[in-house]
């Protein structure tokens, strides 16, 4: 208990050299456990200061933690989350909404062609925010096809520098293993659908399901 509590603990939590290792065994041992069994992930750090407490909370929790299991049972979670590359999105736009724009950017002059281009960019940027709201859409509906639940989760950006790929969605999806194939499959048609546009969709799992698990009220 006293490895999570009070001032020392404090400091130990915002060290990522402590508590890194500990996260990463944390995640092992459920990931273990999750290849035999349906799992309830706890997050990282929850104590209970006694066996006694830990059955208090199951027993008050019971029909909860029984329904989710049974949910989650032969399912797996997966993440989405879809990458913009933005100079590539918005060259495509230009070429949409100024089909020839582009041809004549190489007949003018470096001066002009700066100036030309950053016209022809804001008048694609409207056309970008429309099209890339209708396919994360689109998107969003296809996958939910091959879900059992779902949903977004906030949108983590690490900053808008040159060349990066800027993140425009996440999501979480609960999979039953007999459709992975399918869902899977689905993505890389998504892939090969958007990629010419600058948008792309990257997976990541299986994961135990944290983004399903219900709350549980400490008793």
């Amino acid at each position: 208990l006293d490895t999570f509590s009070g001032p020392i603990a404090e400091s130990r939590l915002k060290d990522l050299s402590w508590i890194g290792p500990l996260a990463c065994r944390h995640e092992a041992v459920i990931e273990q456990a999750m290849r035999y069994s349906p799992v309830f992930p706890a997050r990282l750090g929850t104590v209970f200061s006694s066996l006694q407490s830990l059955e208090k909370l199951l027993g008050h929790h019971y029909d909860t933690i029984s329904c989710f299991l049974d949910e989650v049972e032969d399912k797996e979670e997966w993440s989405v989350k879809g990458m913009l590359d933005r100079e590539k999105a918005i060259m495509s736009s230009v070429i949409k909404v100024f089909p020839t724009e582009s041809e004549h950017l190489t007949t003018v002059s470096p001066g002009k062609q700066y100036f030309q281009k950053k016209r022809a960019e804001l008048a694609a940027g409207k056309e970008l925010t429309l099209w890339l709201k209708k396919a994360r859409g689109q998107v969003w509906d296809s996958l939910n096809l091959y879900a059992r639940g779902s949903l977004e989760r906030r949108v983590v950006s690490y900053g808008d520098r040159p060349g990066d790929h800027a993140p425009v969605c996440n999501w979480a999806f609960l999979v039953s293993k007999d459709s992975l194939k399918d869902f899977h499959d689905r993505v890389d048609s998504i892939n090969s659908a958007y990629y010419s546009r600058g948008l792309f969709f990257q997976v990541s799992g299986p994961w135990p399901p944290y983004s399903f698990c219900p709350s549980l009220e400490m008793c």
